[in-house]
């Protein structure tokens, strides 16, 4: 599960400390999502600490150790690994298999049976993890979000030591760390963005934040804006674009008409 990317879905957006994704969710072994999550099928590997609750109108799979802070909310099918725990109860619109020692405090309520084996969504884990490897890596829509292994997600924080793409229309809070990340048209981040290998808006794209990138390359396309500071090694800069703040380079700066295009006369 090593080399995966953080990938943002179009229209992915935190409301009322919610991740809410218009698709499925992966959320990679170790990670921290201190936020709640809504979506269509959720399905977490090993020791993944969900900090709110999970609302699933689809499927809903934990590997053993995790652990959600409040209710599992559940359309269809939940599984449950060995010692998970849910601080709250869950409500299924299926069938629910859990293993022995996997503890949900609030009792369960589900619509179809409720068995006590052990489950296995590790299987199930990775064999999405497969397709997504098989697509080389880049998801296209309808895509699931996917949180790398060991990743943080929070109010305050987005933290992954891989690369981030964020698709178009996204409204997200924190600070966004990543090794590199591309930005999508319309996207709204009230948030700084660092990424020593370099960084990309596209259009429309609002950052209400820093935009750092120390050994690589800022390209600001269109009339993206940023408002704050922008630090890097190479900067790319539409003409149409807007910085609020200073623009240090260490290297070159250029001005496009467009950062595909010529060179601003």
């Amino acid at each position: 599960m090593a080399g995966l990317e953080l990938y943002i879905p179009a229209e992915t957006v935190v409301e009322e400390r919610d991740l809410v994704v218009p698709g499925d969710a992966i959320l990679c072994d170790s990670s921290t999502i201190d936020l709640g999550v809504r979506a269509e099928t959720v399905l977490a590997g090993r020791a993944v600490h969900i900090g709110g609750h999970i609302e699933a109108a689809g499927d809903c799979y934990l590997d053993a150790d995790s652990h959600v802070d409040a209710e599992l909310l559940v359309g269809r099918r939940a599984a449950l690994g060995a010692d998970v725990v849910a601080a709250g109860p869950l409500r299924c619109g299926g069938d629910v298999l859990r293993a022995a020692t996997a503890t949900v405090r609030d009792g369960v309520a589900a619509t179809g049976t409720a068995v006590r084996r052990r489950p296995r969504p590790a299987a199930l884990f990775a064999g999405t993890i497969f397709w997504h490897l098989l697509s080389g890596g880049t998801l296209a829509p309808p895509a699931p979000f996917v949180c790398p292994r060991g990743g943080e997600i929070g109010d305050a924080r987005w933290r992954v030591d891989a690369p981030a793409v964020i698709g178009e229309r996204c409204r997200l809070h924190g600070n966004i760390r990543a090794t590199a990340c591309r930005i999508g048209t319309d996207t709204t981040i009230f948030g700084s963005l660092t990424a020593p290998n370099g960084i990309e808006l596209a259009p429309g794209v609002d950052i209400v934040g820093d935009v750092t990138a120390h050994d690589g390359t800022v390209r600001i396309d269109g009339d993206a804006r940023v408002r704050g500071d922008v630090r890097c090694e190479n900067l790319v800069v539409s003409k149409t674009a807007a910085v609020d703040g200073t623009m240090r380079a260490t290297e070159t700066v250029e001005v496009c008409s467009s950062t595909t295009g010529d060179p601003a006369e």
